[in-house]
């Protein structure tokens, strides 16, 4: 998160069954529409707040983007530029 790459596509991980997928909640992450079966999730947010009071944390610098992101990264609900790239999903657009 705040790098000039953080919305450009890195890997694609193929679940299997009974295995868990664990990351930091700063890595850009998402999951691709269910177009059969269904799908369940346990989310489990964790913080720590000592290190949330520390330099490394308050000082965080963000980069300017230096390419346009993937459309694959692209979040409607995240990415206040979304329209400038892709459509607003049919049924989200205000009437």
């Amino acid at each position: 998160m705040g790098q000039s790459d953080h919305r450009q596509f890195q890997t694609a991980y193929q679940h299997v069954r009974g295995w868990a997928v664990m990351h930091l909640g700063t890595r850009r992450h998402g999951a691709d529409d269910i177009t059969s079966g269904q799908r369940n999730n346990l989310i489990i947010w964790n913080h720590n707040l000592d290190y949330r009071r520390t330099d490394d944390f308050l000082r965080a610098e963000y980069e300017q983007e230096k390419v346009a992101p993937d459309l694959r990264c692209l979040s409607y609900t995240h990415d206040r530029d979304y329209e400038t790239f892709k459509e607003v999903p049919a049924g989200l657009r205000p009437q």
